[in-house]
């Protein structure tokens, strides 16, 4: 059977980052699977750099090159872990029940560390979605609580290409993400090759 090409997608499933703990031009490699709880929604916009060729009072060409993307996360629980693997920062753990706590704590200095981001939406014509978006960091990251109503959380930021260059349809070349329908449902994964 040949898998479509094209298909409804309707909600999203899944989402996990993973720390880039290495992207060279030799090597690319992630740390182990973060959970983004109760994903709501995924967008990324990619930003094309235009330049137009004039001449004689009209347009002759255009150049167009894709120079990154942003992206965007919502979800629907907090999760100090994410925030510790997205923001950088320390997570502590202290105490033994009833008095327990674990303690995000972001400090001058701390920085935003590279992940790859990897999403599932299972509601696709045949089998699932994969999008697996390469080397993001994040720019925002917003926490808002309202009155008798639950918080929401979000992480945005920018997506750029790799340093390691990966090889699709026989060409090596740096990646900025991978949008794949699979036969079989396949949950969220890593890509290191």
């Amino acid at each position: 059977m040949t898998v479509k090409t094209t298909s409804k997608v309707f909600g999203i499933d899944d989402i996990k980052i993973y720390p880039i703990t290495e992207d060279t031009e030799t090597a690319y490699t992630v740390g182990d699977a973060i959970d983004v709880p109760g994903a709501k929604n995924l967008s990324i916009d990619l930003e094309i750099e235009e330049k137009d060729l004039t001449g004689d009072n009209i347009v002759l060409d255009v150049y167009s090159n894709i120079k990154k993307a942003t992206f965007n996360v919502g979800f629907a629980k907090l999760s100090l872990e994410l925030l510790k693997a997205a923001l950088g920062g320390r997570l502590v753990s202290s105490g033994s029940t009833p008095s327990g706590k674990q303690v995000f704590s972001l400090q001058s200095g701390d920085k935003p560390s590279y992940f790859q981001l990897a999403a599932q939406v299972t509601n696709i014509d045949e089998g699932s979605l994969r999008i697996n978006i390469m080397k993001c960091r994040i720019s925002a990251a917003p926490l808002s609580a309202v009155e008798n109503d639950f918080a929401t959380y979000s992480l945005s930021g920018s997506a750029v290409f790799t340093s390691k260059k990966f090889i699709r349809s026989g060409i090596s070349a740096p990646l900025l993400f991978d949008i794949s329908i699979d036969e079989t449902e396949t949950a969220p994964a890593a890509i290191n090759s």
